[in-house]
C-alpha cells in the first residue's frame, strides 16, 4: 500500500520542551500534577483529540488540572509570562504561539476555568 506524504510536516521539536514533549501537553501534565498535590483524591485526566475539516485540522489538549486564573489567561502567550513561579521561563507557550500562528498560519487559543480545567485549541490549515 502506498502512503502519501503530508504536504506540510510539523516537527514537534519546533514547539517542544527539552525532552521533546509538546509544550501544551507538558503544561497539562504539570497542571494535573499540581491539582493532585492540592487534592490527593483528584483523578488526573488529560484528553488529546483531533478533527479534520475541509481546509484545516483541529487539535485539542484538555486537562482537569488547576486551571488558569482569568487575569493570567490574557497573558499566557506573552513572552516571559509564567504562572509556575521559579519553575518556568515563560517562553514555551509564547514560542508555541509564534510557530503555530506566524509560521504555519494556524490559530492557538485557550479556555479555562480555575480549579476545573484548561483546554488549548490548535487549528492548522491543510
Amino acid at each position: 500500500m502506498l502512503r502519501r506524504e503530508p504536504e506540510r510536516v510539523l516537527r514537534a521539536s519546533q514547539y517542544a520542551t527539552r525532552d521533546g514533549t509538546p509544550v501544551s501537553a507538558a503544561n497539562a501534565c504539570y497542571a494535573v500534577y499540581k491539582q493532585q498535590q492540592q487534592n490527593p483524591a483528584h483523578t488526573p485526566r488529560i484528553a488529546i483529540t483531533t478533527r479534520k475539516f475541509v481546509d484545516q485540522i483541529e487539535i485539542k489538549i484538555w486537562d482537569n488540572g488547576i486551571g488558569i486564573e482569568s487575569d493570567a489567561l490574557t497573558k499566557v502567550f506573552d513572552p516571559f509570562f509564567t504562572t509556575k513561579a521559579n519553575e518556568g521561563t515563560g517562553l514555551g507557550l509564547s514560542i508555541t504561539y509564534d510557530v503555530i500562528v506566524s509560521q504555519h498560519h494556524g490559530t492557538l487559543s485557550v479556555n479555562s476555568e480555575p480549579g476545573s480545567f484548561t483546554e488549548f485549541i490548535v487549528t492548522l490549515p491543510l
